[in-house]
């Protein structure tokens, strides 16, 4: 399953994207030793600790601290209830390589590009949301600034050449 990545986990929160109770099965950013770790989240240990799998094995958190001091890292089916229910994941290969679109349906056989990325649908639909939450020149200030700092990612704004 896809998740976004840490940059974009981080500009959904700062935008409002709901951060939910940590369940298990999620993936999430936590502060441990003072760095952020990639954690995946396991059973429950009791009603009150939430078992946390990372590079350096497993450790035992409370719920609450997780949701407070973590960075939820939202799946696809995270992020398309909160578009609407006209959202649509699109995966496109053509001439110059295969794209994962989030479109609107406006109606009458008419949708609107609201972000694609090259690899990742969650990304896609990541950058629809923010599209949505924010406004358009921070949405583009930052969709450039992602571009020119993520190595292997192409990320192409709505509206730009090559739709």
């Amino acid at each position: 399953m896809s998740h976004c990545i840490l940059a974009t986990a981080g500009r959904l929160k700062a935008f409002g994207f709901p951060q939910p109770k940590p369940e298990p099965g999620q993936k999430w950013y936590y502060p441990i030793d003072g760095q952020r770790t990639l954690i995946e989240t396991g059973s429950w240990h009791g009603s009150k600790l939430i078992r946390l799998f990372n590079e350096n094995g497993c450790g035992e958190y409370e719920p609450d601290r997780v949701a407070k001091y973590g960075l939820f890292l939202p799946t696809i089916s995270d992020i398309i209830p909160l578009i609407g229910n006209n959202a649509l994941i699109k995966f496109r290969k053509d001439e110059t390589g295969q794209i994962w679109e989030c479109n609107i349906d406006e109606g009458d056989g008419m949708e609107r590009l609201l972000g694609y990325h090259e690899t990742n649908p969650a990304e896609a639909a990541a950058m629809a949301w923010l599209m949505i939450n924010e406004n358009d020149q921070s949405a583009n200030d930052w969709l450039d600034s992602v571009t020119n700092e993520t190595p292997g990612k192409t990320f192409v704004k709505p509206g730009a050449s090559g739709e």
